[in-house]
C-alpha cells in the first residue's frame, strides 16, 4: 500500500471514529492537527448535523439492521462521503455542502430494518423527506438532490444520467454511490459472509460459493459495482479489485475467511447450548 493511500485510510478511520463519538468531538479534535486539519475543520463545521444524524437516525434506525447494513456500515459510508468531499473540492466550481453528504449517507439504507431490502432506496428517500430536522434546514433544490442520491445509490440500478458529475444532482449522487462500495476485501468478506450465513442460512461450502460468486459478479472484471465514478474512490479500492480479478486468489481468501467465521460461530453456538443445559 502506498503512503498516500495509507494516509487516506487513516483519514477515513479518523472521520468514522469522530462520527461514532460525535458528542465528544471537542475532546479529540486535536488529533486531526496538523496532518489532517482540513478534515477536523470540516467536522467541526457540521458538528450539529452529525450529532442529530448519529443520535436520532443512525443509533435508532440502523441498530436493528443486519451487519451488512447496520451502524458500522452507514458510518463508513458517511466517512468515505465526507473524505471524498475534501478530496474533490478543489476540482469543482461550486461550494460543497458537507451537511448534504452526511445526510444522504445517513438515510441511504434507513428503511431496511422496517421495509426490507427490496426497493429500500425509495422508502429511504421518503424517510429523508419526512424528517423535520432535514426539511427545515435545506431548500427544495437541495432536498431533491439528496432524495435523488438516495434513490440512485445502488450500483446495480444506476444510469448514465446518474453518473453525470457535470450536474449537481449527478455529483452528489455519485459521491454516495462510490462511498457505498466496499473499499477493502475485509469489509466485503464481513458483510457478504454474514448475509450468506445469517440471512440465507448457508453453511460450509455453500457459504464459500455464495461469497465468491457474489464478489465476482459485483466487483469482478465486468462487475456492476467494480468501477467507481471518481478516480479517488477507484484508487481507494484498487487492491480489492486486483484480488477479485485473480479468481483463484480470491477464492482462497474467501475460503480462509469463511472457515474462520464458521468456526467462531459454531464455538459460540456450542457455548450458548452449554449454558442453556446448565441453566436447565
Amino acid at each position: 500500500m502506498t503512503k498516500s493511500k495509507e494516509l487516506d485510510f487513516i483519514a477515513i478511520d479518523m472521520i468514522a471514529r469522530s462520527i461514532e463519538n460525535i458528542d465528544n468531538l471537542g475532546d479529540h479534535i486535536h488529533e486531526f492537527y496538523p496532518d489532517f486539519a482540513e478534515y477536523g475543520d470540516m467536522l467541526q463545521n457540521i458538528e450539529s448535523t452529525l450529532k442529530y444524524l448519529k443520535g436520532s437516525i443512525i443509533s435508532w434506525k440502523y441498530s436493528p439492521c443486519d451487519a451488512g447494513h447496520g451502524v458500522k456500515h452507514v458510518i463508513m459510508v458517511m466517512a468515505i462521503s465526507l473524505w471524498l468531499g475534501i478530496k474533490l473540492k478543489k476540482k469543482v466550481d461550486f461550494e460543497i455542502d458537507f451537511r448534504m453528504l452526511a445526510v444522504q449517507a445517513a438515510f441511504h439504507d434507513v428503511s431496511i430494518a422496517d421495509m426490507g431490502r427490496e426497493n429500500h432506496e425509495r422508502f429511504s428517500a421518503i424517510e429523508l423527506l419526512k424528517d423535520d430536522f432535514v426539511f427545515k434546514r435545506f431548500d427544495k433544490e437541495k432536498l431533491m438532490i439528496m432524495v435523488n442520491s438516495v434513490i440512485s445509490h445502488r450500483a446495480s440500478k444506476r444510469t448514465a444520467k446518474d453518473n453525470d458529475v457535470s450536474s449537481l444532482s449527478g455529483w452528489y449522487s455519485s459521491v454516495l454511490s462510490d462511498a457505498d462500495k466496499d473499499p477493502t476485501i475485509d469489509v466485503y468478506l464481513e458483510r457478504a459472509t454474514y448475509t450468506a450465513v445469517c440471512e440465507h442460512g448457508f453453511r460450509g461450502s455453500e457459504v464459500v460459493e455464495h461469497v465468491f460468486e457474489h464478489g465476482v459478479k459485483k466487483f469482478g472484471t465486468n462487475g456492476y459495482a467494480g468501477m467507481c465514478i471518481f478516480e479517488e474512490a477507484y484508487a481507494l479500492s484498487d487492491e480489492f479489485r486486483e484480488i477479485v480479478y485473480d479468481e483463484p486468489r480470491f477464492r482462497e481468501r474467501v475460503e480462509k475467511y469463511v472457515t474462520a467465521y464458521i468456526g467462531a460461530l459454531e464455538s459460540e453456538e456450542r457455548r450458548q447450548c452449554a449454558e442453556t443445559v446448565q441453566a436447565g
